[in-house]
């Protein structure tokens, strides 16, 4: 990604302000230690738990998994108290993944979703939040921190506090927050054909209205990150400066 455009973004328009507990027990082994899933009914409450790209297909989601905490009450008790409305792909498969957040009415907790929350959040920046993680620019924050597994990483909680989001300080939340209310329900499609995702191309238009980072640019980046070979699954062709046809050598 170093070959991407610069795109004059403003520093004042981003913070690095997300409220996530990074010396809370780690998602996933929380619920190992604390809980147990349920096939059927009487579970204590319901969180987030399978990662599969056709369970969640759209930013708007519910709980899908009954658990219950007899594994370690004051243990769930304390998780538990992290709920948020908005919450971040832990793990996310960068080949067939299609959202890096997901956003709940009611406050959720997930096995590999972390919730988070602006420091001055309301459920008004919370659904921006949502919409600014699955556009092209809040997604390239997920991407650059990726480490040794590039195809599907994961993400600590530490590492997660980093990603730089708009200021709404600075400036507004309103139009994330509306065209996530637009789009909740529409199928976001795999990140190697994010080209051509209508859904992706609204949430990229907010983002650019937001940060003042032209649209072009955007739309550029985003058909660079769909043709990646971490995310499109197809070998990087070597083209010679001298000519137009592939040097027919792949990587």
């Amino acid at each position: 990604f170093r070959s991407m455009p610069r795109c004059g973004l403003s520093r004042k328009r981003f913070s690095c302000h997300l409220a996530i507990n990074t010396s809370s027990v780690p998602p996933g082994r929380a619920f190992a230690q604390c809980s147990a899933r349920l096939t059927k009914g009487g579970g204590s409450y319901s969180v987030f738990w399978g990662r599969s790209k056709d369970l969640r297909t759209s930013m708007e989601a519910r709980p899908e998994q009954l658990v219950t905490d007899n594994k370690n009450p004051p243990l769930a008790a304390r998780y538990r108290q992290q709920a948020g409305h908005v919450l971040v792909a832990a793990r996310f498969d960068t080949i067939s993944g299609r959202l890096l957040a997901i956003f709940s009415d009611r406050p959720a907790l997930g096995s590999m979703w972390v919730p988070i929350q602006s420091r001055t959040t309301g459920t008004h920046e919370a659904k921006a939040l949502c919409a600014w993680f699955n556009s092209t620019l809040g997604g390239l924050g997920f991407l650059m921190r990726r480490s040794s597994k590039l195809t599907n990483p994961s993400f600590s909680q530490a590492e997660l506090a980093t990603l730089r989001v708009p200021d709404f300080k600075a400036v507004s939340a309103s139009r994330l927050a509306e065209v996530y209310d637009q789009t909740k329900h529409m199928v976001v499609k795999p990140r190697k054909y994010a080209a051509d995702d209508e859904v992706r191309d609204c949430l990229d238009l907010a983002a650019s209205e937001t940060t003042g980072i032209d649209i072009t640019a955007i739309r550029d980046m985003r058909a660079r990150i769909s043709r990646e070979p971490t995310v499109s699954n197809e070998p990087a062709i070597v083209y010679r400066q001298d000519s137009t046809r592939p040097a027919g050598s792949k990587h």
